[in-house]
């Protein structure tokens, strides 16, 4: 393959991208929480159910903006194109420190949590170990993978 092909993005690598950005680890970390702050299964899938709704008009919305105003850049190109472009600077670096570095350790949080529990049977740490186990190996993929 040539250097050309192997940075293609298809259909499929593209979907799964964007599918995988909103989803997050938060499909896997906030049901246990909703459960046990709803009180009750009925109650918690009514509050899925909802989020999705607001999901889905978010997606609306963002289609809406992707077709009318026709540029790359997404929130930061629709700023502009109303002519705020100090506001659509600002956005786009509070959106690259902020959001995606919270993002990135929301997931390496997720998975050095799975880690250590999957390893707690033969490690025997307590819960509290077990959480600055998490935490640590958290930390680690973020100085491995960001720095």
């Amino acid at each position: 393959m040539t250097r050309k092909e192997l940075n293609r993005l298809g259909v499929l690598g593209a979907t799964s991208y964007v599918v995988g950005s909103v989803i997050g680890s938060g499909i896997f970390v906030s049901p246990k929480g909703i459960l046990q702050n709803a009180g009750s299964v009925g109650l918690s899938l009514i509050i899925w159910v909802l989020a999705a709704l607001l999901a889905s008009l978010t997606a609306i919305n963002y289609i809406e903006l992707g077709t009318s105003i026709p540029e790359s850049g997404a929130e930061f190109a629709y700023i502009r194109f109303v002519g705020w472009t100090p506001i659509a600077f600002s956005y786009l670096w509070l959106a690259s420190l902020i959001q995606s570095s919270c993002s990135g350790a929301s997931l390496a949080l997720t998975f050095g949590e799975y880690i250590v529990q999957s390893i707690a049977p033969i490690t025997c740490l307590s819960s509290h170990d077990s959480k600055i186990a998490a935490i640590l190996l958290a930390h680690s993929i973020l100085c491995e993978f960001l720095v």
